[in-house]
């Protein structure tokens, strides 16, 4: 488990309120070195009918650290030494081998869905784990679907497959299952055995419904708005400051910083928020003297730079500039143009440099720049750009045939064709005897 002290929590505090402006607001940030943990209130996922499917949802920032740290712990009983007469349901960024949805009711053992590998350290993920009553794989229901960043990382039965009923069928789940306020917890492990969470939890959602099914979803990129019918709880966590925070949908208590009302040790602390850049499209355009490259992304309203990278063989990249992230929040479209292109073949991609993230890279983008006999553009008033892949004759032709112009170029150059009059005319290369035509607006 990593140790960090008040004093560091403090400077990065400190950093993010002077270098950043984040769209999502505040959020609770938790350290292990203080057991800090947010009290959640009593019934927080009772609430959800006996067989109702439902979601609960995060973004979630971990800092890493032992496994079976706590993001959320909901229920009810001591599980320090196998209680099988507790029930609870938890959400941990590494059970020692990936994150995982763990879930028990009285009198059987648990069950998990869980990934081959841990929640991303050092930087924002959107997780959620759906609790599907409507999907049955041939043994029964309920089934849990655990995603991470809009991607599907594990499936797993949560049914009864030992003996007796399904869960569906039994008055333990969910009802009653966190019936007592001091063990419904954010960053608090049930287990006396296991750490506290060392992160930064933010909008923290429950329904009563599916919210995202198939392998992969959007990721939402601004605040759940205002909440709907299958909401059931809702927390921004953009209070800032004091000793509680909300509920947007007015169903459940204030969420309480430590484990009552006055400060304590235990407070988690106010952090702002920001959530990860994530680019949509990413394409590269050859053009007659440089390469276009064009990206979509969509932005919380943060400080950071696109870095552009370059390579020759698809491995080895160098930075050749940068573009900064919008402060526009939503999708914004961007652009960069290399005029120092290699020759032949490049590899580009955008490493994504943001306030409290780690790193992140695009995929790879590729063109290859071997020059051919080329005309650009099409439709031109005052110069073209001739390309040509070794020294050639020229001869510029208009539509009756008629020789206008000849020339010896050395490499690919720009001709100013301002004194031609409208019209189609044709570009002979000698060497290639290929014809392009053009037309003089």
């Amino acid at each position: 488990m990593k140790n960090f002290t008040k004093s560091l929590l403090v400077c990065l505090s400190f950093f993010f309120v002077i270098e950043t402006k984040a769209q999502f607001g505040n959020a609770l940030s938790y350290n292990p070195v203080d057991a800090e943990f947010t009290t959640m209130p009593s019934g927080i996922v009772s609430s959800i009918p006996n067989g109702t499917s439902f979601t609960i949802e995060a973004w979630v920032y971990w800092r890493g650290g032992g496994n079976y740290q706590r993001i959320f712990d909901f229920g009810f009983g001591d599980n320090s030494f196998g209680d099988n007469s507790i029930g609870y349901m938890y959400m941990t960024p590494s059970n020692g081998g990936g994150v995982a949805f763990g879930f028990k009711i009285p009198g059987f053992p648990e069950r998990q869905v869980a990934a081959g590998s841990p929640l991303p350290t050092n930087t924002w993920s959107h997780v959620a784990i759906v609790v599907d009553y409507g999907y049955n794989d041939g043994f029964g229901t309920p089934s849990g679907f655990l995603y991470v960043n809009g991607n599907r990382v594990a499936i797993g039965g949560l049914y009864n497959y030992d003996a007796g009923p399904p869960i569906v069928s039994t008055s333990y789940y969910p009802s009653g299952l966190a019936n007592a306020t001091e063990t419904n917890w954010l960053g608090h492990p049930r287990s006396i055995f296991d750490p506290y969470f060392d992160g930064i939890i933010d909008e923290l959602r429950i329904s009563n419904t599916v919210r995202y099914s198939g392998a992969t979803y959007t990721v939402p990129t601004t605040p759940f708005s205002l909440p709907d019918a299958n909401t059931l709880a809702l927390y921004h966590f953009d209070e800032g400051t004091g000793q509680t925070s909300i509920d947007a949908t007015s169903n459940h208590p204030a969420a309480i910083l430590g484990a009552d009302g006055t400060v304590e040790t235990a407070d988690p602390s106010w952090s702002l928020s920001i959530l990860p850049v994530k680019i949509s499209q990413f394409s590269v355009q050859k053009a007659a003297n440089a390469v276009n490259l064009k990206w979509k992304a969509s932005t919380v309203d943060e400080q950071g730079r696109f870095v552009v990278e370059r390579s020759a063989d698809g491995s080895h990249f160098n930075m050749i500039g940068s573009v900064d992230i919008s402060k526009n929040a939503g999708t914004v479209d961007y652009t960069f143009t290399d005029r120092s292109f290699n020759s032949n073949k490049n590899y580009y991609r955008l490493k994504i440099e943001e306030n409290n993230s780690a790193p992140k890279y695009s995929s790879i983008v590729f063109v290859n720049m071997l020059v051919d006999y080329a005309v650009y553009p099409t439709l031109a008033s005052n110069h073209i750009y001739i390309a040509i892949p070794k020294q050639t004759n020229i001869a510029i032709y208009n539509s009756n045939g008629v020789v206008l112009k000849k020339a010896r170029l050395i490499s690919s150059q720009d001709l100013d064709i301002t004194t031609l009059a409208s019209g189609v005319y044709y570009v002979k290369f000698e060497d290639s005897k290929q014809v392009i035509p053009f037309n003089k607006l």
